[in-house]
This record gives structure tokens, sequence and C-alpha cells, in this order.
């Protein structure tokens, strides 16, 4: 959402059969988001999220440059 417009910018639909099961869809959602985004020039500087071990894990990681 970006706040200061108060828009929605990307909402994504995972199905349980497109992924591993059903705790890879909330990463596969992000992973998709974060692509969409940055393929439309949005720059991400904050992400916030719920306590999703795998999404921590993932922006600990590999996306540094996002605040989390």
């Amino acid at each position: 959402m970006d706040l200061e417009l108060g828009k929605i910018l990307d909402v994504q639909l995972i199905q349980s059969n497109e992924v591993k099961s059903s705790y890879w869809m909330e990463m596969e959602g992000l992973l998709r988001c974060l692509q969409k985004l940055e393929e439309e020039g949005v720059v991400i500087s904050d992400l916030v999220t719920d306590r999703h071990s795998q999404i921590k894990a993932y922006m600990k990681k590999e996306r540094t440059d996002i605040n989390h």
C-alpha cells in the first residue's frame, strides 16, 4: 500500500497447487509482488509483514536493501 496515495499497489493470488505446499504460498506471493512492483519502477524502502519465518529469513539474507 502506498501510504501517501492510500492505494493498494498490487495483489497476488497464489493457489496451493502452484507451490510445494500452502506454507510456501505467502513467500511466493511476496516474491511476485516485489518483482512486479520493481518491474514497474516502484522503489520499495520499507516492508511490513507478519511473522512468517521464511519471509523473515529471505528479507534478512536476500533483500537487505529493504527495511523489513
